[in-house]
């Protein structure tokens, strides 16, 4: 168990598994880890006023205090994407020596960007246990879905960007770095946890499964020449 009180941030993106994460750090006796605090609709960043004027220091600040103080818990974090912090706030968290940082991205960007494409469509982000993955895809095949090409590239391009920026600043610091293709297995919780300095998870309880496989793919109306195009662009 930690013996101080500790703060850390998940750099990342949508489509990456980091609600699934944050909910697993969270049933850790000693973690409270929360989702996108500073997404402007949560009442946390609501109460922030405007962001822009402030330093990273004191967004931290705020944050750490505040659910150090809701949780009870000594070790409390958060996860945050891109646009959800300015370009400088970025800059100065990470530079933080006293915060610990993770990146977590998802190494397939491409399979990130089509699911990201899908679930501002189809306006369904997430599946849990015992709903049912038939009547999604059903709902796919009834809309006819088409991907937009030029939309998921530029969805990659922006992610690749963001996490060779976070990578780049964090140069000699201590950071952990995080892959979605081998997120939730035990070793590399155990590791997430010894990074933030508490004893392992005992029990791996996982609520959600991946949505979008190859039978949801089949019945993208164009799946198969996007897929081509990101391949030609190096992007697949």
């Amino acid at each position: 168990m930690a013996n101080s009180k500790t703060t850390f941030v998940i750099l990342s993106h949508g489509r990456s598994g980091s609600t699934t994460f944050v909910q697993l750090l969270s049933t850790h006796p000693s973690i409270h880890c929360e989702g996108e605090s500073f997404n402007k609709r949560t009442p946390f960043r609501k109460g922030l006023g405007k962001i822009s004027k402030k330093s990273g220091e004191s967004l931290i600040q705020q944050f750490g205090n505040f659910y150090h103080r809701k949780s009870g818990k000594p070790i409390v974090g958060f996860k945050v994407f891109p646009k959800q912090f300015t370009d400088r706030h970025f800059d100065e968290v990470i530079k933080m020596s006293h915060v610990k940082k993770m990146i977590l991205w998802r190494q397939r960007l491409w399979e990130a960007a089509i699911s990201a494409f899908v679930a501002s469509r189809t306006r369904v982000f997430g599946l849990r246990e015992g709903e049912s993955h038939k009547a999604y895809i059903n709902k796919i095949k009834a809309m006819q879905l088409r991907l937009d090409q030029q939309w998921i590239e530029n969805w990659i391009l922006e992610k690749q960007r963001y996490v060779n920026h976070w990578r780049e600043l964090m140069g000699g610091t201590d950071f952990l770095e995080l892959h979605y293709e081998n997120l939730f297995t035990r070793k590399t919780i155990d590791r997430v946890t010894g990074f933030l300095g508490t004893s392992p998870i005992k029990e791996l309880k996982l609520s959600r499964y991946r949505m979008n496989t190859n039978k949801v793919y089949q019945h993208l109306v164009n799946f198969d020449e996007v897929k081509k195009h990101l391949k030609n662009k190096g992007l697949a």
